[in-house]
């Protein structure tokens, strides 16, 4: 069986309005990657994080 696993995405950087980094997570649940309405806006002239989060959901038995 293969393991089953979540996976979180976000992005830390600074964005505008805010006075300190802050982390701005990634919807994993969109459906048209297509409809801008559900893109995080970046600044080109910044940088930025790309934070990745793996969780194994089920404890499969080891081989």
């Amino acid at each position: 069986h293969l393991p089953v696993v979540e996976v979180r995405m976000s992005v830390k950087g600074w964005w505008e309005g805010c006075e300190e980094q802050t982390e701005r997570a990634i919807p994993a649940n969109v459906t048209n990657i297509r409809d801008e309405s559900s893109w995080l806006p970046l600044h080109a002239d910044q940088e930025y994080v790309l934070q990745v989060s793996l969780r194994r959901l089920n404890a499969g038995h080891q081989r």
